[in-house]
């Protein structure tokens, strides 16, 4: 264990060195928040302090989501939108044990939402026990009705029927 100075506030934390990159950097794993961050080499001290204290980072999967798209990938603007839902927020974990772990079942953020399923509601992942064929015609029929819909609420003139409002006369 080392203590690395993390680029984002340049403060220093804990970290094990995972791997020398060619670039005179140091690829980090900060062992109590998880992330792993290339560090220039003089930003590392070797004797850190509160090396008693035990590594506070600890692993699970997201083994119910994967990419929602055809290609199996994620994409970047993905990861961020996922990244930045969750981050540095209060959330509640409900864990189940998988093959070679512990995965996230349900990651319910502090308004009471799941956070997994507002990821799928807006596309930014998949069920991953949903086959992606499956996925890409549920999500092109969805949006055949988003789509009929606003015909239907598009008045002659132009102007946008107010659903709300009718829903609210009820």
């Amino acid at each position: 264990i080392c203590a690395a100075q993390y680029f984002v506030d340049k403060k220093w934390y804990r970290g094990l060195v995972k791997k020398t990159l060619s670039d005179g950097q140091v690829l980090v794993q900060f062992v109590d928040y998880g992330n792993v961050d290339p560090c220039p080499e003089g930003t590392l001290r070797k004797k850190p302090s509160m090396t008693a204290i035990p590594v506070q980072a600890t692993c699970f999967k997201l083994h119910t989501i994967a990419p929602a798209h055809t290609d199996g990938k994620w994409k970047r603007e993905d990861l961020d939108n996922i990244h930045s839902s969750v981050s540095t927020k209060n959330c509640r974990v409900e864990l189940e044990a998988i093959a070679d772990g512990y995965g996230i079942k349900r990651l319910i953020m502090a308004n009471g939402k799941d956070a997994i399923a507002l990821w799928v509601a807006n596309r930014w992942a998949r069920y991953a026990n949903e086959p992606l064929v499956e996925y890409l015609q549920k999500m092109d029929l969805k949006d055949k009705e988003e789509t009929e819909q606003l015909e239907e609420d598009v008045n002659e003139d132009g102007s946008v029927e107010d659903r709300q409002s009718d829903e609210e006369e009820v």
